[in-house]
């Protein structure tokens, strides 16, 4: 179980320190456009990318390794630490479970507004007929099938756009109702969250808020979220003030006397995933850059953005997507890659020194250096002859001789000379220069360096190497 933490652990830093650099080329690609409508492509396109990146990592195509640990640096720690591992396997677990219980808490508090959006649709009443009326004026006739339901709560103090694949308008209680002002007000509320139905907004606030809660860390996230939400929110009120025939200096006016009577509505206000022309929406958009587009934009805002621009930028972003997911910053363990890329190391792995503490947990120690197909392994070896046979290294146990029964007695302060010599499923052991049967280590990898001292008991190892077989040796290891 800690094993696997680790490799998780191991797993999600590479594939954070990732997502943080994509994130971060995504933000600066949004500093550079000027456009709103251009910003809300690359922020979306960016955060589709980012929850891709997972997946695409695991793709079994060459990486490029970055400057991670290599065996030979931790194996250097490991001896400035007296033979023990660097402290901070506790370290390193603690973190890897605090952050998914983070990200468990932050992806249950989206499961609970979906609850409650859903609940909030359910308990919602039809709008009033003159309320549909003044709806369905503002729908061109090819779009009277697939138009959001329009529905009327209590609950609500100001009027939302719920919903995903097929979003819902639901507006305060007497929204519905006629009285003075009220046809402006509701076409200008209607228009404002059409606006966001046609863009399919709502789908992409939900993947931008997974995206924070999943790299909640990642200070890039956070940004790319918020500007995202301010543009849809600027493209829409744009949107809706063109539909309306309305000026800007008039939409202007109407959002703020909607955002201070909204204020002083005494009616409760949740917060689901929609948005409306309010003060401060619930996605947090503040009403004086709102209103600065409206009035003071010095640019004509664009409501699609050119064939040729989307083209470069769609091509642009996979590519730069795919050389980034192509990049590891570690060495993660063999068994979660691909056989094709675990390779032996290329040079002879020595460790100078080591003592093995009685370990309190049952996985045995496992050392940075990768086991190849075939290989020799050489060690001095301080431990009580008894426990030989309880003693694992490279997956396999150190059995008695073969040739004599009864070894020559020694002192458990003896030392003992142990040569392995794999070759693909066979292996030949040797202690002392005696052929031992070496017996498979059922709790010992197959692909990493692991050595197990006997239950309650340390052991101590000099000189151990570990290189890949010579070829021109014969069977009993001379040449």
């Amino acid at each position: 179980m800690l094993a696997w933490v680790d490799r998780l652990g191991l797993w999600l830093l590479d594939l954070g320190i990732v997502t943080a650099a994509w994130l971060s080329l995504v933000m600066i690609a949004m500093m550079a456009c000027r456009q709103p409508v251009r910003r809300r492509a690359v922020a979306r396109a960016g955060v589709v990318g980012a929850l891709s990146l997972g997946p695409l990592i695991l793709v079994p195509i060459g990486s490029v390794e970055g400057p991670g640990p290599r065996p030979d640096l931790l194996a250097t720690a490991v001896s400035l630490f007296g033979g023990q591992a660097p402290p901070l396997g506790l370290l390193s677990r603690v973190l890897t479970i605090g952050y998914l219980a983070s990200v468990a808490a932050g992806l249950g508090w989206i499961a609970i507004g979906s609850l409650a959006s859903r609940r909030l649709i359910r308990a919602s009443r039809p709008a009033s007929a003159w309320a549909l009326d003044e709806y369905a004026g503002l729908l061109s006739a090819e779009r009277q099938a697939g138009r959001p339901a329009l529905l009327v709560s209590r609950k609500l103090g100001r009027p939302v756009l719920i919903g995903g694949i097929r979003p819902s308008i639901v507006l305060p209680g007497g929204w519905d109702e006629v009285g003075p002002g009220s046809a402006d007000r509701l076409r200008m509320v209607l228009r404002h969250e059409l606006a966001h139905a046609e863009h399919r907004d709502p789908r992409f606030v939900w993947l931008a808020t997974l995206v924070q809660a999943l790299w909640f860390v990642v200070p890039p996230a956070w940004w790319i979220r918020r500007r995202l939400l301010l543009d849809q929110e600027i493209l829409a009120d744009d949107l809706a003030a063109q539909k309306l025939g309305t000026p800007g200096r008039a939409y202007a006016a109407s959002l703020v006397s909607l955002a201070v009577g909204g204020r002083n509505d005494p009616a409760p206000v949740t917060r689901p995933t929609a948005s409306t022309p309010g003060a401060r929406s619930p996605h947090g958009s503040p009403l004086v850059l709102r209103v600065a587009m409206l009035l003071h934009c010095p640019f004509p805002i664009q409501q699609s953005a050119p064939a040729w621009w989307r083209l470069m930028m769609s091509g642009a972003m996979v590519v730069v997507l795919l050389a980034v997911s192509r990049v590891s910053l570690f060495d993660h363990p063999a068994e979660a890659l691909p056989p094709a890329m675990a390779e032996a190391p290329p040079e002879p792995f020595h460790l100078l020194e080591l003592e093995v503490s009685p370990a309190a947990e049952a996985d045995p120690l496992r050392l940075p250096a990768h086991l190849p197909e075939s290989f020799e392994l050489s060690a001095l070896l301080r431990a009580n002859p008894a426990d030989l046979g309880q003693i694992g290294i490279a997956g396999y146990r150190l059995g008695m001789p073969t040739d004599s029964p009864i070894p020559s007695p020694k002192t458990p302060d003896d030392w003992h000379r142990v040569r392995l010599r794999v070759e693909g499923s066979t292996a030949q052991l040797w202690i002392d220069d005696q052929p031992v049967a070496a017996i498979p280590d059922p709790d010992g990898s197959d692909r990493w360096l692991t050595i197990r001292p006997p239950p309650g008991g340390s052991l101590q190892l000099r000189d151990l190497i570990l290189a890949p077989s010579d070829p021109t040796r014969s069977a009993d290891g001379t040449a």
